[in-house]
């Protein structure tokens, strides 16, 4: 296979993935994330990044659940929009407690997430 060739299935495949990128840090979005619990929903709010000039790059956010905090991070993703909004039904367990949602950075810091109820 040629050079060619090979930077053309490279390209074919981000595309068909979706092209997701290197993780989103906190500090890169504006505005900055928030959160807001609502019945057993919780609602993270998720700004634009702001370090890239290319308008068309998209938070793709996962989340998890343990004990009484959700984890949350994001990944860059081209040409496929994602919404602000990323939603986490809690367990029932977490209903009537305080949870605490913490933003997992890529150099593996935490930055605590404002919550509303």
């Amino acid at each position: 296979m040629n050079r060619l060739h090979a930077v053309q299935f490279l390209i074919a495949g981000m595309f068909l993935l979706g092209c997701r990128g290197p993780a989103v840090a906190f500090r890169d979005m504006e505005p900055a994330p928030t959160a807001s619990v609502a019945g057993n929903i919780l609602t993270v709010h998720i700004g634009v990044i702001t370090n890239i000039p290319v308008s068309e790059v998209w938070v793709h956010p996962k989340g998890k659940v343990e004990d009484h905090v959700v984890y949350v991070s994001g990944f860059q993703r081209l040409y496929r929009e994602q919404s602000r909004e990323f939603r986490i039904r809690l367990p029932a367990s977490l209903r009537s407690q305080l949870v605490t949602v913490v933003w997992h950075d890529p150099d593996g810091s935490q930055v605590s997430v404002p919550v509303t109820r």
